[in-house]
């Protein structure tokens, strides 16, 4: 982990993390909108981190993540780690312009995971990318003004399997501050 004086930062690590008691997601067998917890006493995973980020003084921010794991879980019962993806990648941006309006992005993206269909087989649901944008506008110290669109790509992916994702989402409003 470390800074180079132009702006740029980095952070690289590689670690074997243990999780004890881990909740892993399986679809119940008779009724597939809900999930049975089963619980993995010791889940490894072996994490292979990477991230590089820019900043241009004050305004601009640029930041890039990327991670791998690999899971062995103890329980001969889960023979995968359940809705856990092995690679995730994470863009994002983030501009500000006279402390008034602030403009970000994020994009970021997974490998699909392993689950259990209706026949009680292992599957794998297809991994996904996510586009986001959010502005906000500072009238004053008391009034702001904001819009955000989630999943601007409009892609229905399952993260969660027989659970659709949700499609294009764009919200905004007005914040008050006393």
């Amino acid at each position: 982990k470390g800074n180079i004086p132009v702006g740029l930062d980095y952070d690289v690590r590689f670690s074997q993390n243990v999780y004890y008691d881990t909740p892993l997601f399986v679809n119940d067998g008779s009724v597939f909108n809900k999930f049975k917890v089963q619980y993995d006493s010791k889940l490894k995973a072996w994490n292979g981190h990477a991230a590089l980020g820019y900043q241009l003084a004050d305004f601009l921010k640029i930041r890039t993540s990327f991670d791998y794991f690999n899971y062995n879980p103890s329980s001969a019962r889960n023979q995968a780690a359940w809705h856990l993806p092995n690679f995730k990648i994470n863009a994002s941006a983030v501009y500000q312009f006279n402390n008034k309006l602030i403009l970000e992005a994020d994009i970021f993206g997974y490998t699909g995971v392993k689950v259990l269909n209706t026949d009680g087989n292992v599957q794998k649901l297809k991994g996904t990318v996510d586009l986001n944008f959010s502005a906000n506008y500072h009238l004053n110290k008391n009034i702001a003004f904001f819009a955000q669109v989630n999943n601007a790509l409009s892609l229905k992916s399952q993260q969660w399997y027989k659970y659709p994702g949700y499609g294009f989402l764009a919200i905004g409003g007005v914040v008050l501050s006393y």
